[in-house]
């Protein structure tokens, strides 16, 4: 007790555990949507409310005191409660309440990364998301290779893309700030997880790591290591595509056919739904979560496979303004920030960030409706992580470090 007193001087004991329990409530939910692909999700997102709730009420935590949370809250309620005046009982409330669990993922990651004492959760909460992320990777290397399940432990060939551009800017963060036997391990890892960007198929996951990795490396790098960089990168696709023909055959397709593409013709039939929009449905649209489905010869399709489109429809131009501007403005100040953060580590977690940001919205905006799991689970860990470091640079209270070493 005289060791958590010392290491504890302004923290209870039932912060302190309640901090575990929220560390454990987070991971639990990454393993389980990342690695095992189980219900556990909503059990973990449950203990992850519960503990905000109980820390805000002992006032461990206030997150009216920081604006960038406080717009977060604003904007999300802004994008669901007029669904609820709008198309009224037809409103999927399932819906509804995923847009909400988004708010529990930002709340938490920026709660965990905000405590400022010497006994740090920081570090507890670096090597437990260090130890998710080899288990993500190895575990859908191992499904797809060993026990040839074509999609990982997923159903559907664009989630395991999705998965493995998310998580590879992150290995690239641990293997460049890791030491001498650390960094053999995240190289290894990484192969791993290319090889898995490959077997997953997923043109759209292909494109969209390839894009945000050269806008990485011309915006972050200078002089000869952008050169060098983009030559690597070149040198790495030109390799993959020589050895793996399939790669080859479904690029080949997509440039050669890009007007026969599916998502073209569903593009152009709902630009078409969009024309018959009555003035108040431009500036509001029709509601979130509502039946959209269209039906084709050989398909049928709920979603319209593009955010700005689906955004538009669900939620008008009022959504889209909602949500753009703020997020850019984010962007635009986060890419700033870049310049001005004097540890090196940091800088590059935050232009990892960046990279995994722009991957996930060029990804998800054409693969996954913008109301689903698959595409607001990764966002809010992603937000959360966008927040948290624009709090940190901007509260003088809180440590300017991303996660201590």
């Amino acid at each position: 007790m005289n060791l958590i007193n010392k290491y504890l001087p302004e923290h209870n004991l039932n912060v302190f555990f309640l901090n575990i329990l929220l560390v454990l409530g987070v991971a639990s939910f990454i393993l389980f949507f990342f690695v095992i692909n189980t219900g556990g999700v909503r059990t973990s997102l449950i203990v992850c409310d519960i503990n905000l709730v109980v820390l805000i009420l002992m006032r461990a935590y206030n997150p009216i005191r920081y604006k960038h949370i406080v717009y977060t809250v604003i904007i999300t309620l802004f994008l669901v409660i007029p669904s609820f005046f709008i198309s009224g009982v037809y409103t999927n409330i399932s819906t509804i309440f995923t847009v909400l669990k988004l708010l529990g993922i930002v709340l938490s990651i920026h709660y965990l990364t905000i405590i400022n004492n010497q006994l740090s959760i920081k570090v507890l909460l670096k090597y437990v998301l260090m130890v998710l992320l080899l288990l993500t990777i190895i575990c859908q290397f191992v499904s797809c290779v060993l026990f040839h399940m074509p999609y990982g432990t997923f159903s559907n060939p664009h989630i395991l893309g999705s998965t493995s551009i998310l998580t590879l800017p992150i290995v690239f963060y641990f293997f460049y700030t890791s030491k001498s036997l650390s960094k053999i391990v995240f190289s290894i890892v990484g192969i791993l997880n290319v090889i898995t960007l490959i077997l997953s198929n997923s043109r759209a996951a292909w494109i969209s790591i390839t894009i945000s990795c050269v806008f990485g490396i011309i915006m972050f790098l200078r002089g000869t290591k952008r050169w060098i960089s983009l030559l690597v990168l070149v040198s790495l696709l030109f390799l993959i595509i020589c050895i793996d023909l399939r790669v080859e055959m479904r690029l080949s397709d997509l440039f050669v056919n890009i007007n026969k593409q599916a998502r073209v013709f569903i593009w152009n039939d709902v630009i078409k739904i969009l024309e018959h929009n009555k003035i108040s449905e431009w500036v509001w649209g029709h509601g979130v979560g509502i039946d959209r489905t269209v039906k084709y010869p050989s398909y049928e399709v709920n979603f319209p496979h593009n955010f700005f489109l689906e955004i538009v429809y669900d939620n008008g131009i009022f959504g889209v303004f909602l949500l753009c501007v703020p997020l850019s403005f984010l962007f635009i100040r986060l890419f700033k920030d870049t310049i001005k953060v004097v540890k090196k580590d940091d800088r590059v977690f935050l232009c990892c960030l960046l990279v995994v940001f722009i991957a996930w919205f060029l990804d998800a905006s054409i693969v996954f409706p913008f109301y689903s799991k698959n595409s607001l689970y990764p966002f809010s860990l992603i937000l959360g992580g966008m927040v948290m470091y624009r709090e940190m640079l901007i509260q003088p209270n809180v440590k300017n470090t991303i996660l201590l070493d």
